[in-house]
């Protein structure tokens, strides 16, 4: 009975087929096939050479962000992660001119056939078109502030090298507006090379992607030398002597925007200037009888090696005042106005924060002598006893004989005062 066992090969292979059935199912019950997707992958694009090698150039058209599908057994799932996952396109595999098949590569995992990946979409839709190449200049870009008290000449930022190359498919090479060297120069206080970083705008001043370009320079092959210059405020000081004005008529003097203006240069040379003169030439006039505006380019009065810190400043307005004869009109701060019977819990304010213009009229003799209004300029509020808004007349007091002023208002803001509020 036992020979007969041991030898009867059919009871033999009958025996290995169950044991091998019940081996399959205890595996595959303790380690069963799972099915895992990986979402949000940046497809990588691979092999665009052999296209560039052909003088064409592609880009990317459709979504090349996908999801990855990983099929695999239990125990090997639990070792992939994300980070293990890499999607590309390889341009080598363009079809139809327009799609790229996806790969889904799973570190250590390469040749292992019992892991299945695949991609949604499957494929990268791409557009081809010719490529080609353009040289742009390289544009100083400055970030940040230099130190207090200096000032940074843009006109004379110097960039190394002056141009850049770019290869690309017409269409990105086309959409190219400005390409800038962009530096850092906060706390910069003298002269100095500093290295930039490319970036490329298109002509919305958007930042482009540079991933879309070729270009053999780098951000550490360029360099930008930055000219820094002494800044002051200095006051400007107009020579009247030659604005003449009809006879009879009264030069009321003038005024003029701005008052002040920032200059540059070094050190040694501003130290020098106190004031910025304007010469009697610039304002010659001849029997003017009314009020006058002049425009005065002051960049030609600048000293040697001195330049203007905003460019836009060189032209200043400068307003001629004329009164006809036994009148005479003066200019009048807000600040300078005094507000009378303004009840204990209101404050007040001007609308506006402008000069106020006197028209004063009377004797000729008389109105020399009046040289200033300081402390004679009133507005009465006893009337206004609730916060708003008023259009409120201007009184000028104490006057000599004989002159008279001009009725006209300021408006003027009146709320509760905070120390009302307060308490």
């Amino acid at each position: 009975m036992r020979d007969k066992l041991l030898n009867n090969w059919k009871l033999k292979l009958l025996a290995f087929v169950i044991a091998f059935f019940m081996w399959f199912i205890i595996v595959n019950t303790d380690n069963p096939e799972q099915t895992k997707t990986f979402s949000d992958f940046k497809v990588e694009d691979i092999h665009g050479e052999t296209l560039r090698e052909n003088g064409m150039e592609y880009k990317k058209t459709g979504n090349d962000v996908v999801n990855v599908t990983i099929k695999a057994k239990r125990e090997t799932m639990r070792k992939i992660s994300k980070a293990d996952i890499t999607v590309v396109a390889d341009m080598r595999e363009l079809t139809a001119k327009s799609l790229v098949p996806l790969e889904v590569i799973v570190k250590g995992y390469e040749d292992n056939e019992s892991v299945v990946a695949t991609a949604t979409p499957g494929n990268l839709l791409v557009e081809i078109e010719n490529q080609t190449t353009q040289s742009f200049p390289l544009t100083p870009s400055p970030t940040g502030e230099v130190s207090s008290g200096y000032v940074l000449l843009e006109g004379e930022m110097k960039v190394e090298p002056e141009s850049i190359k770019f290869q690309g498919a017409e269409s990105e090479i086309g959409n190219i507006g400005k390409v800038a060297a962009e530096v850092n120069v906060t706390g910069l206080s003298k002269e100095t090379t500093l290295p930039a970083k490319i970036r490329v705008y298109d002509h919305n001043g958007e930042e482009m992607d540079m991933t879309t370009l070729t270009t053999t320079t780098k951000d550490e092959d360029v360099k930008v030398t930055v000219k820094l210059l002494h800044k002051k405020k200095v006051p400007l000081n107009f020579d009247t002597s030659e604005v003449k004005v009809k006879d009879g008529y009264h030069n009321g003097g003038i005024s003029y925007e701005p008052k002040e203006i920032e200059i540059a240069g070094t050190k040694e040379v501003i130290n020098k200037i106190e004031q910025i003169d304007i010469p009697a030439s610039a304002l010659k006039t001849e029997e003017l009888t009314e009020k006058t505006e002049y425009t005065i380019d002051i960049t030609k009065y600048l000293p040697e090696d001195v330049e203007l810190v905003d460019k836009n400043m060189g032209s200043v307005v400068v307003t001629v005042t004329v009164d006809e004869p036994g009148t005479k009109r003066m200019e009048v701060a807000t600040t300078a106005i005094t507000a009378v019977n303004l009840k204990n819990d209101l404050a007040y304010e001007f609308a506006k924060d402008v000069n106020v213009e006197i028209i004063l009229k009377g004797e000729e003799k008389e109105l020399e002598k009046i040289t200033t209004l300081t402390g004679k300029v009133v507005v009465d509020l006893t009337e206004f006893t609730e916060p708003g808004t008023y259009v409120v007349p201007i009184q000028v007091n104490d006057l000599p004989t004989g002159i008279t002023y001009k009725e006209i208002s300021i408006e003027i803001t009146i709320s509760e005062s905070v120390e009302e509020n307060n308490g």
